[in-house]
């Protein structure tokens, strides 16, 4: 899985605006809740590619990723650093486990 494809799929602020949203919800839950004026079919797009991210435990990566981007505004790099603090201290405790 290409980390950095899907996540050009769902966008870089979208992924990091969702990200529990798209992690915790289900798919249904996520159509109802993504508040952006996206085509069903473009939402659905976007929410299948998150989802795979967290599928295949890369979402850590994909906010590596978006912290990385010369192109994400200041709010999306300070949203996803911020759930990187909280993402990285439940990675440690899990491997300490």
């Amino acid at each position: 899985m290409n980390v950095t494809k899907n996540l050009n799929i769902v966008g870089k602020a979208t992924f990091a605006k969702y990200f529990y949203i798209f992690g915790y919800m289900t798919e249904e839950d996520c159509m109802e809740i993504i508040s952006e004026n996206y085509t069903e079919k473009l939402k659905k797009n976007k929410i299948v590619a998150a989802k795979a991210i967290f599928d295949c435990r890369k979402e850590y990566e994909a906010l590596r990723i978006i912290c990385s981007s010369p192109k994400v505004s200041e709010k999306t790099r300070s949203r996803a650093v911020r759930i990187m603090s909280v993402v990285g201290v439940k990675r440690k405790y899990a491997i300490l486990q």
